[in-house]
C-alpha cells in the first residue's frame, strides 16, 4: 500500500515577512498625510489671521480719516479720544496766535560820553493775546499800547553805549531788557511778548 507524500506546511514566518513592507508603507503614508494636513491647516490659520489683522487696520484708517471712529471696543475708544485731543490742541493753537507788533525805525542818541553817536534800528515784537485789531500803519493807526511800548524802547535805547551794542552780549541784554519792559507795559492789555526782533541795527559814529 502506497502512502501519499505529505504536502509541505506553509511557512508562516515568510508570510509575515512579505506583509511587513506593506504595513510600513501604509504607516508612512498615513503619517505623511497627517503631517501634510497639519501643515496646511496651520498655514490656512495664519493666512486667515493676517487677513483679519489687515481688515482691522483698514477699518482703523477709515475711522481716523473720516472722523467717525466707532466706540465698538477699546481700540475704537482710543481713536476717538485721540481725535478729541487733536481738536483741542488745534483750538489752543488758534487761541495762541502770534503776530508782529512793528514800529517806525528808531533813531536815537547813544549815551557815549564825549561823543555824538547814533543808533538806527528797526524793532519788532512777537506778541500774542489781547486785541489783534489796530496796529501801526493800519487804518486806525497805532494803538495806545503800541505808543507806550515805543516810548519805553526809546528810553532803553538812549541809555545804551556804542561799546556795549557792538558786542553780541550787549545786543542780547538789550533784547532782554526790551522784552521785560514791554511785558510790563502790555500786561494790562493781556498781551504776551514772546520775542524781540532787530531787522536793522546800525551805529553811526
Amino acid at each position: 500500500m502506497s502512502e501519499k507524500a505529505a504536502a509541505p506546511a506553509p511557512d508562516k514566518a515568510n508570510g509575515s515577512k512579505s506583509k511587513l513592507p506593506i504595513i510600513i508603507a501604509a504607516v508612512v503614508l498615513l503619517a505623511g498625510a497627517g503631517g501634510g494636513y497639519y501643515w496646511y491647516s496651520q498655514k490656512a490659520a495664519a493666512a486667515a489671521a493676517a487677513a483679519e489683522a489687515e481688515d482691522e487696520a483698514d477699518d482703523e484708517d477709515e475711522d481716523v480719516d473720516d472722523g467717525h471712529a466707532a466706540a465698538k471696543d477699546e481700540h475704537g475708544n482710543a481713536v476717538t479720544k485721540k481725535k478729541k485731543k487733536k481738536k483741542k490742541k488745534k483750538a489752543e493753537d488758534e487761541d495762541h496766535h502770534a503776530r508782529l507788533m512793528a514800529f517806525e525805525p528808531f533813531v536815537v542818541n547813544l549815551a557815549d560820553p564825549g561823543a555824538a553817536r547814533f543808533l538806527r534800528t528797526n524793532v519788532q515784537l512777537v506778541v500774542s493775546g489781547g486785541d489783534e485789531g489796530g496796529g501801526h500803519g493800519g487804518a486806525k493807526g497805532p494803538t495806545v499800547e503800541e505808543m507806550r511800548v515805543r516810548s519805553a524802547i526809546l528810553e532803553l535805547l538812549s541809555a545804551e553805549t556804542s561799546d556795549r551794542l557792538t558786542t553780541p552780549e550787549g545786543k542780547d541784554e538789550l533784547k532782554a531788557h526790551i522784552l521785560e519792559r514791554s511785558e510790563e507795559v502790555l500786561e494790562e492789555a493781556e498781551i504776551e511778548v514772546e520775542d524781540v526782533l532787530f531787522s536793522d541795527f546800525v551805529i553811526q559814529y
